[in-house]
């Protein structure tokens, strides 16, 4: 065995203790996903090795095949693996059967897909995903409920019925809810393709149901790497047109997250209320937050404010896209020097996306 066979890829890891066995685990993220792609024990803190041996045995029991269409490799449930659903122990499943079908282009494949790393992600974060395992969908998500649990479009679309007609082609997964929030959810790998005017009617539907504005979402990718790519493409779209190139789908906020272990703290964040540390940092810094300079002239506020008249833009949580891309444009056509303040896990990120607009990225550090 490898040493990265022995030693786990994430030390954030909250399903070592959900599942009795490797066959539950793989079977409990193949009953909701419909089918799991080749690579999935990357995402699953096993290795490749248990992970092969456990989709041998899975085979050699008849209750998952191998797929290999469009040169994507890949396990669904045979009829025999469906069948196990009159046993006790998977009974819990007969729900997830009632929305399968057997589309297998490479369409509908890559959604079941990004499901099945999606699911992944949410084991190792403690995210209920199961429905036995959360409240109704038709239930209100208010600020009393701490618990951010995950549903699905389709969970939602069955809800809206007829009405879930006029967004369909949405490319989001699901959202988040609870803490009093409501946030979609986008999975993509490496690459992201362009939202279609679809996505702006998600927000409207969530909202006309549960009176909870929707002005936030987030993308998952695999890693840094991905979250720098996809941000300089959103960048390169300098009028966010949805009609073209990779735009943030005209939400107000707009977060691209890696999958590792800096998920867990940028999912707090985005419930977490910086305000005190805000304060504090403008303070420190003697920020100027008026639009307004001392003569009275006006002045583009994109960011923060103004630091000696140098545009300044404090991040203390995630980074939001939709403000960073004004940001790095507006830095881009000046010649006055910006600055952005940021937490030190978005730094690589940020000064990459920035590079060669005249921006200045620093740490936030509390005196």
């Amino acid at each position: 065995m490898s040493n990265n066979e022995k030693k786990p890829v994430y030390h954030i890891d909250l399903s070592k203790d959900k599942y009795d066995s490797r066959y539950d685990r793989i079977l409990n993220i193949l009953y909701y996903s419909k089918e799991i792609p080749s690579d999935l024990y990357q995402h699953m803190n096993m290795s490749s090795t248990n992970f092969r041996k456990t989709i041998s045995i899975l085979k050699q029991r008849g209750y998952i095949k191998r797929i290999s269409r469009d040169s994507a490799i890949g396990y669904i449930l045979t009829n025999s693996g469906k069948l196990l659903t009159s046993h006790p122990h998977y009974i819990k499943y007969k729900g997830c059967l009632e929305d399968d079908n057997r589309q297998y282009d490479i369409k509908h494949r890559t959604r079941k897909r990004q499901f099945a790393y999606l699911y992944a992600l949410l084991d190792r974060m403690g995210i209920p995903y199961e429905s036995d395992e959360k409240p109704d969908i038709s239930e209100t998500f208010d600020q009393s409920n701490h618990q951010v649990t995950f549903y699905t479009a389709l969970d939602f679309k069955r809800m809206l019925g007829v009405r879930s007609t006029v967004f369909k082609g949405s490319r989001v997964l699901g959202f988040f809810a609870g803490r009093g929030k409501i946030i979609p959810v986008y999975r993509t790998n490496h690459e992201m393709k362009t939202f279609s005017k679809q996505e702006g009617l998600l927000p409207y539907f969530l909202y006309q149901f549960y009176s909870i504005p929707v002005s936030d979402a987030i993308l998952i990718c695999n890693d840094e790497k991905s979250v720098i790519d996809i941000t300089k493409q959103i960048i390169a779209n300098t009028r966010n047109d949805n009609k073209k190139g990779i735009n943030t789908a005209k939400y107000n906020a707009f977060y691209v997250f890696d999958s590792g272990d800096g998920f867990y703290s940028r999912l707090e964040d985005l419930y977490a209320d910086h305000s005190d540390l805000m304060h504090k940092m403008i303070e420190q810094n003697d920020i100027e937050t008026t639009d307004r300079d001392d003569e009275g002239r006006y002045r583009l506020l994109i960011g923060t404010g103004f630091y000696r008249d140098h545009p300044v833009w404090i991040c203390p949580g995630n980074i939001d896209v939709v403000t960073l891309r004004r940001f790095v444009i507006h830095a881009s056509r000046n010649d006055k020097r910006s600055f952005i303040l940021c937490q030190d896990r978005d730094l690589k990120m940020v000064k990459e996306v920035a590079e060669g607009a005249s921006l200045r990225v620093a740490p936030i550090r509390e005196q």
